[in-house]
């Protein structure tokens, strides 16, 4: 099916819009990416800005949301004027880490219990740290409190 307008933007919406394939698109007329496409193959996956999701959602582009961002235990947002990075369970800890493995590249670990890991693995559970800070300008600061 093709929409026209009188001004703006031309689409066309339907099955094989670029001529081959059996996915659903929603397309610009003048366009060869999809704005948005459902696989024909009856797994639902759907893309945006992308002919042929591979994925549940396959998004070619930033996404932005204005309050916060959440997969699985994971949250991303800004909360209380912090850009942040958490866990909406007290018991998930958080990890950060290279190839998504933070149990072989433990980079930084906050686990359960609010104890830091860095570069290592396993974590401190004594009482005499409290907070740990590393600050550099002209010369390098190392501070336990």
């Amino acid at each position: 099916m093709y929409i026209g307008a009188t001004s703006g933007t031309d689409w066309r919406l339907g099955k094989s819009v670029f001529g081959t394939g059996s996915n659903f698109h929603i397309a610009k007329h003048s366009g060869t990416v999809a704005a948005i496409s459902i696989n024909s193959s009856g797994n639902g996956y759907v893309g945006i800005g992308v002919n042929d999701a591979s994925t549940p959602l396959e998004i070619n582009g930033n996404v932005y949301s204005s309050t916060r961002m959440q997969g699985g235990n994971t949250l991303i947002g800004t909360k209380d004027g912090y850009a942040c990075l958490g866990s909406n369970s007290t018991t998930v800890p958080i990890a950060i880490s290279r190839d998504w493995l933070p149990s072989s590249y433990p980079d930084l670990i906050i686990n359960a219990s609010g104890n830091v890991t860095v570069g290592g693995t396993s974590s401190y559970g004594g009482t005499g740290v409290k907070s740990f800070n590393i600050q550099a300008t002209d010369y390098p600061l190392m501070a336990f409190y």
